[in-house]
Formats: structure tokens, sequence, C-alpha cells
């Protein structure tokens, strides 16, 4: 490998996780993303860190601030007047440096950490073809199947910001767009999408596809059950009153909601470890502000980031994702802390920042 590709795969590494971030849970990313780090670290003959540390920031950036991911969309839907592809769109600008800053430029810092290559995790990292006589989906499709949930909810979004008049249309092709526009109707149209064209295209049983859709049945059930336990937590919250105290706080003084959502979701991330219960928490306390001050879409998108920002701040031993992590790549717990909560706080201060800035530049 020349030395302009080993330059280039630190970036490279950042925007295939960031792709495969955009429509996955962290969780399913990182078990899709695991062995392709570490086949390319032994290949490649580069320390871990330099390939890890880029995708991981790539699959974090995503779900921290791009719906139709599980904390930014249950924020989202809990505010009035919030579009999901305003939100979106602001989440996938921002994720670009977020990225950028997060993993590249960092893992240069987090090589002096832990500078050794790949573990021994994956035996089967090393054999390039996955199955002997199957043929393989074009790299085209393949990004397609990943994107398709994006670009829907993009499609529509513009287009019912160029036709507003299209939200309380009765007509045939107005519903279909409000119906292809909400999330878990592009992620169901997405999935159908993938599992048809890639049955096609690989010619692999359908029965061994029944069984892998089965599977993946399992970690949606642990989803539900962190949305129904940060719901439970939101509506607790809002029952102390807790939301008119802030709304009456913000009003009374000149301390930004951003800030202040920041800072919320950042406490409750700390105390329960989850992103998601952070972000549905949070929103639940802003609810009454946002509705009090009447934020239009974008605010209340930049509210959302906000959210999202600080609802992935310093991942510890109460956080599931370092565990991951941790085991996939056979990192010490200290290397851990030196270098994964690191860059949760990196990139929660600094889409803090990115936040703040959109927010000055488009209001």
């Amino acid at each position: 490998m020349s030395k302009s590709s080993r330059k280039m795969l630190p970036w490279t590494m950042a925007l295939i996780g960031s792709l495969i971030g955009l429509p996955l849970f962290f969780d399913v990313g990182l078990i899709i993303m695991a062995p392709v780090i570490i086949m390319v670290t032994r290949k490649s003959k580069m320390p871990l860190m330099m390939i890890a540390m880029p995708a991981l920031a790539g699959l974090c950036a995503m779900q921290a601030l791009v719906p139709p991911h599980p904390g930014p969309t249950a924020a989202l839907q809990t505010f009035e007047n919030g579009s999901m592809g305003i939100t979106m769109g602001m989440g996938i600008v921002l994720a670009i440096p977020l990225v950028i800053i997060c993993g590249p430029l960092f893992a240069k810092y987090s090589t002096r950490i832990v500078p050794r290559g790949a573990p021994d995790t994956f035996a089967m990292a090393d054999k390039e073809d996955g199955v002997e006589g199957r043929r393989k989906p074009s790299f085209g499709l393949s990004l397609l199947c990943v994107t398709m949930p994006a670009i829907l909810l993009l499609i529509t979004s513009i287009i019912m910001m160029v036709r507003p008049d299209l939200h309380d249309s009765k007509e045939m092709g107005a519903q279909i767009l409000q119906f292809i526009g909400n999330p878990e109707i592009a992620l169901l149209i997405s999935l159908v999408f993938a599992s048809l064209t890639l049955f096609v295209t690989t010619r692999y049983p359908w029965e061994k596809l029944n069984d892998e859709a089965g599977k993946s049945l399992r970690p949606i059930a642990g989803i539900v059950f962190i949305l129904g336990a940060g719901g439970g937590f939101k509506n607790l919250l809002i029952d102390t009153g807790i939301g008119d105290m802030i709304t009456k706080f913000v009003e009374n003084t000149n301390i930004s909601i951003i800030l202040i959502a920041w800072v919320i979701a950042v406490f409750v991330r700390v105390a329960t470890g989850s992103s998601t219960v952070s972000a549905i928490t949070t929103a639940g306390i802003l609810e009454p502000t946002a509705t009090a001050l009447a934020y239009d879409p974008i605010q209340t998108g930049l509210l959302v980031l906000a959210i999202g920002a600080g609802s992935f701040i310093f991942s510890f031993v109460n956080d599931a994702g370092l565990w991951l992590v941790k085991e996939y790549f056979g990192f010490t717990l200290p290397e851990m802390f030196k270098t994964w909560t690191v860059m949760t706080c990196l990139i929660s201060i600094v889409g803090l920042v990115l936040v703040w800035g959109l927010g000055l530049f488009l209001l």
C-alpha cells in the first residue's frame, strides 16, 4: 500500500462510518464495522486507533445528531413545529466538521495512547470472500440501501418546504408525500427495498434471509425498552413542574435555551449512561419552554441538535457502548477512558459549539 493511500485511510474510514451510521443504530453499525476495521488495520499495518477512531466518530456523530436515530427522533417528536427533514439536513451539515475533528484529527492523539495494531478478535477478518461462489452487490447499490431512509426524508421535506400548501392538502400526491415522509415508513420502505434487491442480486437463500431478519429483532427489543423507560422518566420529571420553572427562568434571563438544553442532557446522560434516555428526558423537560416561546422548525431543530450533542458526553462504565468497543477491539478500561471517553466528550462539546454557530448564522 502506497504512502498516500495510507494517509487517506483514516478519512475513508470516517466517511464509511458516517454512511453506515446514518440509518443504523450505533451497536448495529459497530457490529458491521468492527471486522472491516480490523481487516483494514492488518492489511495497512497501521495503528488500530488511526483506523478505528475515525469510523467510531462517524457512527457516534450520526447517532447523536441525525434523525431517524432514536434520541434525536424522540426529541423532535416531543416538540411542536419540528421538521424531520430540516433537522436531518442541519445535523448532517454539522456532522461533517464534527467527524473530521473527532475522527482523523483526534486519532493522532489516541494513537499515542494506544499505538498497537489490530487484535485477534475476528479470525474471519482475514478472509476477503465472505461466501464462496456468491455474487456480491455493487458499491452503488449497497450505498443506496444504506442511505435510502435519509434520501426519502430529505426529498419529502424539501418538497414540503417549497410547497407548504401540501401540508393540509387532501390530494393523493400530497398524501403520498406525507406518508413517505414519516420516519417509520421511510425506514420500512428502505428495509423492503434492501431485502428484495439484495436477495435478487446475491441469490442468497430466502430461508437464510428470513432467519437473519428474525435474529435482527433481538437488539430492537432492547431499544424499545430503553425508549419506554426514557419516556416514563420524562413524565416523572414533567409532573414535578420543572418544565414550567425552566420556562420562567429562560424568559427572565439572557441565557440561551441551547446551552440549557445541552447542560440538562449532559446531567441526565451522566446519571443514566444512555444517550437515548437523556434525549427523551431533556426534550420532555423543555417542551413547555419551546411551546411558550413559539419556536419555528429551524429553532426547534437547533434545540434538538443541542440535546443530541449533550446526550453523548462522557461515555463511562454505565454506558453499554463503552463495553462493546472495549470487547471488540481488546482495549483496557484505562485505554478506553483516555481515548473513547475523551472522544465522546469532544463530540459533545464541539457539537455544542457548532450548533451555537449555526444558530448565529441562521437566526
